[in-house]
């Protein structure tokens, strides 16, 4: 089966966020990153085209819900952030028929 395309753009509310695909990213650390989401100097979400497929789509899912805890005025901890991201990325891979019932496809 044919590997869906990375996504280059997110829309959340009123925000167009671009995703940008980098072989490695690191935090102002000098850590390395699977994922981040930046609003200097412009809002984007940018991701570790480096790191395996699986880890991908999970950190996506975890700045997505960075990109709607801001929206949402949330001021979600990080932790939740990454427990949230994580117990919705695998009910998602461990149900799809739900997701696609979810979905309407």
């Amino acid at each position: 089966m044919k590997q869906p395309t990375r996504p280059t753009r997110i829309k959340i509310g009123s925000i167009d966020y671009p995703v940008r695909w980098e072989v490695e990213i690191n935090d102002d650390r000098g850590r390395s990153l699977y994922g981040q989401l930046r609003h200097v100097p412009n809002d984007e979400v940018v991701m570790s085209a480096g790191a395996p497929l699986i880890r991908q789509r999970e950190s996506f899912l975890h700045e997505l819900i960075h990109a709607i805890d801001d929206r949402l005025d949330l001021a979600l901890k990080e932790k939740v952030v990454g427990q949230l991201s994580v117990g919705l990325f695998e009910t998602m891979l461990d149900n799809m028929k739900l997701m696609k019932w979810i979905l309407g496809l």
